[in-house]
């Protein structure tokens, strides 16, 4: 999964740029959303990509998405999210961004993320290659 970090907001707009090629198959919310729960739903069940900005730290509902915690009943792929079963469409896409430059990442998550950092400041380069 693609851990963006991005103070600027530089990536997110590249990605909305991008994805706006492809309307209807993003969405982009952020887990303090009001609708964030029905959002992430509503894309792992139809195979949309899910771009969840604003996420200064994994929240529990992320963590089946990005280990892909299926499984199979019935003929259907199935995952928990919540207190709910979702259908589940091979062709859903988790994308995570952050604005906060630092990207402490939860030793849960790290196994499951890759982290792209833009931040371009000296400091930031600094602590990166040193």
């Amino acid at each position: 999964v693609p851990y963006l970090v991005d103070p600027s907001g530089v990536a997110l707009g590249w990605l909305k740029e991008y994805y706006s090629q492809n309307e209807g198959q993003v969405e982009f919310s952020s887990v303090g959303d009001e609708s964030f729960y029905n959002v992430a739903i509503l894309c792992v069940k139809f195979g949309k990509t899910l771009v969840v900005t604003d996420c200064e730290g994994m929240h529990s509902i992320l963590y089946p998405l990005m280990r892909r915690e299926v499984t199979v009943s019935g003929g259907r792929t199935m995952i928990e999210m919540g207190d709910r079963s979702v259908d589940f469409s091979d062709n859903f896409k988790l994308v995570v961004v952050s604005r906060s430059s630092e990207h402490d990442i939860a030793l849960s998550a790290k196994g499951f993320v890759s982290p792209v950092v833009f931040n371009m400041s000296r400091d930031a380069l600094e602590n990166e290659i040193l």
